[in-house]
């Protein structure tokens, strides 16, 4: 189930213009693509309105995977042959049928969905370091005019505090980066998907049949037929 779409600028769309798309140059590409059968550098599909071939870039959007997602454990790399990879030689593609591309529309929101929660995520990390830092702190200030005869007691809380405070701060840093680095992502996602919204409107599509793709209106009701 997958709920309405976001909006954001677009990026990093090659030849996505009507005017390009009735070129003869974007023609020549088309049939070049459709022609296109390498076992190994081909990703096809086919469908009853006719078959189209996309081929998996060689570079393009390796140097983007690479600085974007880079930090495997953190669970947001996205692998060479996904659908971020493939979305240039989709908007290329005149020929895909609306329905191949309201799935792919879909496909695109989950990954600003998931880019969307992973920048909550990194903002509340934020968040929590700091909180504790300051309970932490206040601790410390409070023991220190309640515990003054006790000075060897204190001391040893104050230590073991002080290194508990280290701790949770230490992480800021490496949290900030990464939550810039997911919000470069989901603006570049984000762009994609408008791209990909404009084409399907182009071929006739109306926003609610994007409302119920985006919806997961056809899954359900095929799961009650």
């Amino acid at each position: 189930m997958r709920p309405t779409s976001p909006t954001s600028s677009a990026t990093f769309v090659e030849h996505s213009s009507p005017a390009y798309r009735a070129s003869p140059k974007a023609k020549r590409k088309s049939r070049s693509l459709r022609r296109s059968r390498s076992p190994l550098g081909n990703y096809s599909l086919h469908s009853p309105r006719g078959n189209y071939t996309l081929r998996s870039p060689k570079g393009s959007c390796s140097s983007f995977n690479s600085a974007l997602f880079d930090s495997e454990s953190e669970g947001h790399d996205i692998p060479i042959a996904s659908f971020v990879s493939l979305a240039p030689e989709i908007l290329g593609d005149t020929n895909m049928p609306p329905e191949d591309l309201k799935v792919a529309v879909a496909a695109q929101y989950a990954t600003c969905e998931k880019l969307r929660h992973l920048i909550m995520t990194r903002i509340w990390q934020v968040e929590e370091a700091s909180r504790w830092t300051s309970f932490l702190n206040q601790s410390i200030n409070k023991l220190k005019k309640e515990h003054e005869a006790a000075e060897d007691g204190l001391r040893l809380w104050i230590e073991n505090a002080q290194k508990e405070c280290t701790e949770v701060s230490e992480p800021s840093s490496s949290v900030t980066t990464n939550l810039l680095k997911a919000k470069e992502s989901l603006k570049f996602v984000q762009g994609k998907y408008n791209d990909m919204e404009g084409l399907l409107i182009a071929h006739g599509v109306t926003d609610t049949d994007l409302i119920m793709a985006n919806d997961g209106g056809e899954d359900s009701e095929s799961g009650r037929d």
